[in-house]
């Protein structure tokens, strides 16, 4: 421990002109321009770097509530939030992803729509095991599945059911309608 009664030490560095710390009591540090500490709060003005390249650190981020925070996972290279934590997107908190305990959640509470944009050929939606369940071809077919087996198709002519085709009702207006 070193004591300087009214007094002020300095860290500097071996040119002699930067000064690295300033201790101007036991809780106030002023760092080299871009870190200051001032017993409560820790400001860092510039890149922080925790670890190296290949050699990382854990990095969590605590909420005000027991068991919410953010983590960076260094040996799984992936940001974690437990269950109920919630990760905003936007100015207004617009975007909202996050998971309860039981299921998982992508809601859009802002203004716009929700809009999923990809430039692939095709957009699909499957079961974590990989079964289809809808896909939508780049200005082509969009197709829904029911246990991995496609029902319905649409074409440029219309649409193909497989298997029956249940319908309560049939309202139209004008034209003609024919079944067989």
């Amino acid at each position: 421990m070193i004591i300087v009664p009214g007094g002020r030490v300095g860290l500097v560095g071996d040119g002699g002109n930067n000064e690295v710390a300033t201790f101007t009591d036991a809780t106030q540090i002023q760092g080299e321009s871009n870190l200051t500490f001032d017993g409560s709060t820790l400001t860092v003005t510039g890149a922080l770097t925790v670890g190296v390249d290949d050699t990382g650190h854990d990095v969590t981020f605590y909420g005000a509530a027991s068991g919410k925070y953010m983590l960076w996972d260094e040996s799984a290279n992936s940001l974690k939030f437990p269950d109920s934590t919630y990760f905003y997107m936007g100015t207004g908190d617009d975007l909202v992803l996050f998971h309860d305990g039981s299921n998982s959640y992508v809601r859009d509470v802002g203004t716009g729509n929700l809009i999923l944009s990809s430039n692939a050929a095709a957009v699909e939606i499957q079961t974590h095991g990989g079964a289809s369940m809808a896909t939508f071809t780049n200005s082509g077919a969009v197709e829904l599945y029911h246990s991995n087996s496609k029902k319905l198709e649409t074409h440029a002519s219309g649409v193909e059911i497989t298997g029956s085709l249940e319908v309560a009702t049939i309202d139209y207006t004008d034209g003609d309608l024919a079944m067989t």
